[in-house]
């Protein structure tokens, strides 16, 4: 046993109802379960999934792989540590960016002194503070038809609908 830590995870994006079992039972793999109240956590999508004593706040492989090949964007946080200070990771599934682990203050990315000498370095926190706080909706969906109602109403997260019209085409192809 490592050092072990609270986590937790948010969603944002557009996710097929059908896909939420597929989440579901990565996590139940990577975390444990049960399946039940993780399928609920997901479609309530109130707040974020939380997880308890996660072996050195290490987001599994499997899940990121899953979440990127379903082309939703994450925030993976961890509260300190042992041997680690509290941080989050995460992915911009509309540019297809993923973040280094960031270094966090409460809900705050904070840098070292010695990077705050460079320039890039504090571009790249304030890019990644301003994703972390644009705001994190899931829309569940369940037909490409009720897609479409929510897209033309504006109820879509900005960016994603280009990106799920292409993962669907590409699976029919």
């Amino acid at each position: 046993m490592g050092d072990r830590t609270s986590c937790r995870l948010t969603l944002a994006g557009i996710l097929d109802e059908r896909d939420i079992p597929r989440i579901a039972e990565t996590i139940d793999n990577a975390y444990g379960g049960p399946l039940i109240d993780l399928i609920e956590a997901i479609t309530e999508n109130l707040e974020p999934i939380e997880f308890e004593d996660v072996n050195y706040a290490k987001l599994d492989s499997s899940l990121s792989t899953l979440l990127e090949e379903l082309q939703l964007s994450y925030a993976w946080e961890w509260d300190e540590g042992d041997e680690y200070l509290p941080g989050v990771l995460l992915h911009d599934a509309c540019s297809g960016e993923s973040s280094e682990e960031l270094y966090r203050s409460s809900q705050d990315i904070v840098i070292s002194v010695d990077s705050a000498h460079d320039p890039e370095n504090i571009a790249t926190a304030k890019r990644w503070q301003d994703f972390w706080h644009k705001g994190w909706d899931l829309v569940i969906v369940t037909s490409n038809h009720q897609m479409m109602e929510l897209a033309a109403a504006g109820k879509l997260p900005d960016g994603y609908l280009e990106l799920h019209q292409k993962r669907r085409e590409k699976e029919m192809s």
